[in-house]
């Protein structure tokens, strides 16, 4: 320690202690300077040597001199200015090797001073302490994602959200930002998704991983109907995927998935030929056909999803044959994949494609049954997820109950009507603000239907009374609550009368 301005004290473990002046602490370091400026000295008061010497010789003794002495200086106030520091941080200083330089240091000697530091040990040990505090990082990361992969499935999505934060505060990796990237897009958050695998794009560093980043964020873009971007993103995603398959690497299981999203892409614009989408399409199913193992369940989920984007463009241009064929062949993929929630949507949404390209079939009982294995498949679903599946379960049931309408399958209708209720009273109990005008706009819908078409007017104004009750329920200031709560009570009092 400094003891006043004046004494420098090192204070030994057994209880000895040594002490002396700062000002003879800093002679003794910078005792190589003090000789070269007493020799620099010398020479220039020497007058016999002086006078052999040259005034451009003179001048450059003279600069050696000044530049000596201010090296000194601040050597000088180095010396000061770290013996203030060691002494504010001495309570921190364990290390017993760096303790022994500082006293040679101090003493002058800086040779040894320079032997006892033990830096490449040090450094071992910096590092073997950053790798436990990292492991110890990214195991509490993973936990923050498990709790919120919990939180997720409880339905608790804010306390989840906070939780995939929590994640990336502790551990700011490119795996943190994906899961809570692939929470968003779950959700249909599609630019909060797009924003995290953005920041998990900055910092990676596979070209593999960036190959399926720039893909996700291509696919989020074009679901957000940002055309522009999501063209941007898929051509980066295919270049980066091109150039490490022109040196041997790349992934064509990736390479076909951004064809695919690409030519989806360039399908959905209006403004563009399909023959576009077409060939890009043609490409991916290409080097998927080359390239598919039966064992890889994802490449066949690819195939499947690429082969049912080609129907869909089919569709588009009502080319029903040609979709109709993508579309079973897709199906007949699906159909032999292993059981999972992703899989199960798909498989509905093939069903829901084919009962609608036959629904003008001369055998009705085609696209009903279509519908029919579709709605089982989203009861199904419904007990899993109910808020994420039941709009898709709702246009299955209202596609199903046209069939039925047109072929006075009443007790059929009023048959899945009741279900729909239920599943639909179930989300307005859990959810009102998000469900509650959606669900109640249904209802009024419904009774219309049921009065036009069935003519039964008790059950007309069930339905409307159903809506009115969870209109009730819901802010009156809002002008759509308020303009279809005036529309049901008008329909109620005409149908009364």
């Amino acid at each position: 320690n400094i003891d006043g301005n004046n004494d420098v004290v090192i204070i030994e473990k057994d209880g000895t202690s040594e002490s002396f002046s700062i000002a003879n602490a800093i002679k003794l370091i910078t005792e190589s300077k003090n000789r070269e400026i007493e020799l620099l000295e010398k020479i220039l008061r020497d007058k016999e040597k002086f006078q052999l010497l040259s005034e451009d010789k003179i001048d450059q003794l003279n600069n050696e001199l000044k530049k000596r002495t201010k090296e000194l200086s601040r050597a000088e106030g180095y010396v000061k200015q770290m013996l203030q520091k060691v002494e504010s941080r001495q309570e921190f200083l364990e290390d017993i090797s760096y303790k022994n330089a500082l006293e040679l240091f101090l003493k002058g000697n800086l040779v040894g001073a320079m032997e006892s530091l033990k830096i490449d040990e040090l450094e071992i040990e910096v590092e073997k302490t950053e790798n436990e505090v990292k492991s110890k990082k990214k195991n509490l990361a993973d936990s923050f994602i498990l709790k919120a992969e919990i939180l997720d499935l409880q339905n608790q999505q804010a306390e989840s959200e906070s939780a995939y934060k929590r994640a990336i505060e502790v551990l700011p990796d490119e795996y943190s930002y994906s899961r809570i990237a692939e929470h968003f897009s779950y959700h249909k958050n599609y630019l909060s998704a797009i924003e995290n695998y953005e920041a998990a794009y900055k910092i990676s560093s596979s070209e593999l991983s960036r190959i399926k980043i720039t893909n996700s964020i291509g696919k989020y873009y074009y679901l957000s109907e940002n055309l522009n971007d999501a063209e941007t993103w898929l051509l980066k995603s295919i270049e980066l995927n091109n150039k490490l398959m022109a040196h041997g690497g790349g992934n064509k299981k990736g390479l076909a998935m951004s064809l695919n999203n690409l030519a989806t892409v360039y399908a959905s614009d209006i403004t563009l030929e399909n023959s576009k989408a077409e060939r890009l399409f043609s490409d991916a199913l290409q080097i998927i056909r080359e390239d598919i193992l039966d064992s890889d369940n994802d490449y066949r989920d690819l195939y499947a999803a690429t082969l049912a984007n080609r129907g869909l463009l089919y569709s588009l241009k009502n080319q029903a044959t040609e979709s109709e064929n993508y579309f079973k062949e897709a199906l007949e993929i699906r159909d032999t994949l292993a059981k999972s929630k992703d899989n199960s949507i798909r498989t509905a949404r093939l069903l829901i494609n084919l009962g609608a390209l036959n629904q003008y079939a001369d055998n009705q009982d085609i696209p009903k049954n279509y519908f029919l294995r579709a709605k089982g498949i989203y009861n199904e679903l419904f007990n899993l997820d109910p808020f994420n599946v039941y709009h898709e379960y709702r246009f299955a049931i209202s596609n199903l109950n046209k069939i039925y309408l047109q072929n006075n399958s009443y007790d059929e209708y009023n048959s899945e009507i009741e279900e729909l209720v239920k599943k639909s009273n179930y989300l307005v109990s859990k959810e009102p603000k998000k469900f509650g005008f959606d669900i109640a706009q249904m209802l009024f819908v419904i009774a219309d239907e049921i009065f036009e078409r069935m003519k039964d007017l008790s059950l007309a104004i069930e339905k409307l009374n159903q809506s009115l009750d969870i209109l009730q329920k819901l802010p009156p200031n809002d002008l759509h609550v308020y303009n279809l709560l005036h529309k049901v009570k008008s329909k109620i009092t005409e149908l009364n009368k």
